[in-house]
């Protein structure tokens, strides 16, 4: 059981990385789940632009929905490990659902809902 909180932690861990990393990866053709989906929101999106990237990113929800998406595998990886009793990675991913909870309150602070716009 504890593998699987491994693979919950680093899985968390990459959506992280790739939602702030979106415009660099959009410029070098590297397509993560966050590029993909701001791409296919806004079709004419030059993937050189990068503030522009970074606000389809915002717009299009990718940056939400990965951080949502990080959040659950934190609390997955969390609670398996915990009932694995394996404390120390529970913790670490304690940790990181805590952080990825402070970053979408920060992005819904910054950014109204998508209904709202």
């Amino acid at each position: 059981m504890w593998r699987t909180s491994q693979v919950s932690l680093s899985g968390g861990r990459q959506l992280l990385d790739d939602q702030a990393d979106a415009a660099h990866d959009a410029r070098t053709g590297n397509m993560t789940l966050p590029v993909t989906v701001a791409l296919q929101a806004y079709p004419g999106l030059a993937c050189d632009d990068e503030e522009g990237v970074r606000a389809a990113v915002l717009g299009s929800g990718a940056a939400s929905a990965c951080l949502r998406l990080a959040a659950e595998a934190f609390d997955d990886a969390r609670d398996g490990a915990a009932r694995a009793g394996a404390d120390v990675l529970a913790d670490l991913a304690d940790v990181w659902s805590r952080r990825c909870a402070w970053r979408l309150a920060t992005l819904a602070a910054l950014a109204p809902p998508a209904w709202t716009r």
